[in-house]
């Protein structure tokens, strides 16, 4: 049988112990809100109740914070304060909601605006801001395919003006598109006039705009083919009867087999340059990539050829937990070298043969570094879609390239080299610092470059 002084005896303990959420759940009885001596206990819980919610809302806990208006709601507080408390939770959450858009994390307020829906809430401006990220997030990857036109169209059909960053993206896009469409134009002169090397400087600044553009990478493909020296099928027979000539010295390369890239905000990555990368344990110069754990000194190769990343096991390497001699690495791959040491493999650009490898165990290379990057022709740096290397606050995406024994470095904005004000595109030295408003990237040369270690034999079983 229900007693309820019993019950509202309990609900005053649970009350007075900040246990609001049990006194809710007794107070929730048809006979305790029917009870005519109640009154003033069950609103002493909704403003308890609200007071709390008040303070989740400084804590951001809005989800929270809402829940516990609803509560203070069912127990009949006076409509002004709920509506006082209600304006404050809804200005909390616009500010929320507006600072990560201005911080264009869309995908993050996405999700915030699809919870609130949840809730029930009716307010006007939610849905539009919904429409508003939406647009911008399709505006965005169309203009990674290249095509602005359409990104623009996006935009426009959205009111841009009530959050900046997303009015200063379409005056960006504007000055882009117009600077796109005069690039392709002197792209297609170029081919038709077959000026390969103007076409791969047309096409690299381009794809810093678009890296998603499969035709512009195809282009540039090809003028690199037709620059390249055809290669002697047939060799001249050996000359008879002439003293052996002794071979001249290899010249130096122009550019070494690794160099670290410093990133302000974001790490130091040291970045391998040769299509076939040894790994294993020792001081600088033994192997590419020196790791600090129990394993062999040299331990495996990582290979890129055309068909992706092969991983070579000179001594014991497993991935997925079985032994491999040699496999093909897929993107996000986790493998081992002995029996703790564990590195994970991604491409993380779908458009570029540039790879990175993250050391998952508790190891570390001699300098402490955060990551390696087997780099191919590219690496992206950026803080906006598919990048190599994440830099926090930095909103135009910056690229540095490998053409043959140079480095170079581009983007689509002003920025200094050495000191030097730049503008789309320079060369770089291997101590070179590249700054930007946002940004600053140092380079720097590793002593000791290795030298390629022949692979023991294994011993057959």
């Amino acid at each position: 049988m229900f007693n309820t002084w019993l019950t509202m005896r309990q609900i005053d303990e649970a009350l007075q112990e900040g246990r609001l959420d049990d006194a809710f759940q007794l107070a929730n009885h048809s006979k305790v809100r029917g009870y005519h001596h109640a009154g003033d206990l069950l609103r002493t819980l909704g403003l308890a109740f609200l007071e709390r919610a008040r303070f989740r809302i400084k804590q951001k806990e809005m989800v929270e914070a809402w829940q516990d208006w609803q509560h203070a709601q069912e127990l009949s507080i006076d409509p002004p304060l709920l509506a006082k408390v209600k304006g404050e939770w809804q200005a909390a959450v616009h500010a929320e909601l507006r600072q990560g858009m201005e911080a264009r994390q869309l995908k993050n307020v996405l999700e915030q605006l699809q919870r609130y829906r949840s809730l029930g809430l009716h307010d006007p401006d939610l849905p539009r801001w919904e429409e508003l990220c939406k647009a911008w997030l399709a505006a965005d990857e169309l203009v990674q395919k290249g095509e602005l036109a359409l990104a623009l169209k996006k935009l426009d059909a959205v009111d841009v003006k009530d959050v900046k960053a997303c009015a200063a993206f379409r005056e960006e896009l504007l000055r882009q598109q117009m600077r796109f469409s005069e690039m392709k134009m002197s792209l297609q002169d170029a081919l038709a006039q077959e000026q390969w090397r103007e076409v791969i400087r047309l096409a690299d600044q381009l794809l810093v705009i678009a890296p998603q553009n499969t035709e512009l990478r195809r282009v540039r493909t090809a003028a690199w083919r037709e620059l390249e020296p055809a290669t002697l099928i047939h060799s001249p027979p050996p000359k008879r009867k002439e003293p052996p000539v002794e071979p001249a010295p290899l010249p130096e390369p122009a550019l070494p087999r690794r160099f670290i890239l410093w990133v302000d905000g974001s790490g130091g990555y040291l970045v391998c340059l040769d299509r076939r990368v040894s790994l294993g344990q020792g001081a600088e110069g033994n192997v590419d990539v020196p790791i600090m754990a129990d394993i062999s000194r040299l331990h495996a190769y990582i290979c890129r050829d055309g068909e992706g990343y092969l991983l070579e096991a000179v001594r014991p390497v497993t991935l997925n937990k079985k032994a491999i001699e040699k496999t093909l690495l897929k993107d996000g791959d986790v493998f081992c070298l002995g029996a703790h040491c564990h590195l994970r493999f991604n491409q993380p650009v779908s458009v570029s043969n540039t790879a990175t490898l993250k050391i998952l165990s508790p190891h570390r290379l001699p300098l402490a570094l955060d990551g390696i990057i087997l780099m191919d022709e590219t690496c992206l740096l950026g803080d906006q879609g598919e990048v190599h290397v994440k830099v926090p606050g930095m909103l135009k995406p910056l690229a540095i390239l490998k053409k043959r024994d140079e480095l170079w470095v581009q983007s689509a904005r002003l920025f200094q080299i050495d000191g030097q004000e730049v503008k789309n595109r320079g060369a770089l030295q291997l101590d070179s610092t590249i700054t930007g408003d946002d940004f600053r990237i140092s380079l720097e040369p590793v002593k000791g470059q290795p030298i390629a270690i022949k692979a023991p034999s294994r011993p057959r079983s």
